[in-house]
Formats: structure tokens, C-alpha cells, sequence
């Protein structure tokens, strides 16, 4: 009798059909999901890296030009010593909102949909 009721269904392969149809819809509205989170988490880390590097470049241009001054005179050392002393100061305000930036962006991508199609495949390639 549970022949003529798969029969009457469309049979075992229909059925397998639509549990692999439903099951590649799960998929793909996971890696959507996932996809929406990574974009923002890389355009978010761009963004840090952008913000790092104008933030750097204002501070050479500007606090280049009036600390340099200010230490060529107070001090007992060249213009050029002086400049030098800034563009330090400069790359440790900098460096880190760059490394962070750059630390958000290195995650790969789509790293939990992958897994969870490779735990499927696996589990699809072991039933009987």
C-alpha cells in the first residue's frame, strides 16, 4: 500500500526532487544572508582603511608643515630633523586605524555557507 501512495505522489523521485529544490532554496537564502553581512564587514573596513589614510594625509600636510616650524626653533636641530620627528609621531596615529581596517577586510568570505554546503554535500554522498 506505501508503493500506491508514492505512486500517487509522483513517486520517490518527485519527492527527492522537491527535498533537493527546498534544500538548495535553504542554501541559497543562507549565502544571501551571509553575503549581506560579509559586504557590509568589507565596505566597513574599507571605509576604517579610507578614514586612516586621509586622517594620516591631513595630519602630514598640516602638522608636517606647523610642528616642523615649531621644532626647528625650540629645539636644537635642522627643519629636515624636525620633519622627521613629525612624520614618526604621524605613522603611529596612523598605522593602526590602517590595521584594523585591514584586519576586517582579510576574513574570507561566505566561510559559513561554504561549510554548511560541504556538510550537505558530504551528508547527501554518505546515505544509502
Amino acid at each position: 500500500m506505501s508503493e500506491e501512495r508514492c505512486k500517487g505522489r509522483g513517486g520517490l523521485g518527485a519527492g527527492l526532487v522537491r527535498a533537493l529544490g527546498t534544500m538548495l532554496g535553504l542554501h541559497l537564502q543562507y549565502a544571501q544572508r551571509e553575503a549581506v553581512n560579509d559586504l557590509g564587514r568589507i565596505l566597513g573596513g574599507a571605509l576604517l582603511m579610507v578614514v586612516g589614510a586621509v586622517l594620516a594625509l591631513v595630519a602630514v600636510l598640516f602638522g608636517h608643515l606647523a610642528l616642523s616650524d615649531y621644532l626647528a626653533t625650540a629645539l636644537p636641530c635642522t627643519p629636515m630633523q624636525a620633519f622627521l620627528l613629525v612624520a614618526a609621531g604621524d605613522l603611529v596615529l596612523g598605522l593602526p586605524l590602517i590595521l584594523v581596517g585591514r584586519a576586517r577586510v582579510k576574513k574570507p568570505i561566505l566561510a559559513e555557507t561554504r561549510a554548511l554546503v560541504r556538510r550537505t554535500v558530504t551528508s547527501l554522498s554518505e546515505s544509502p
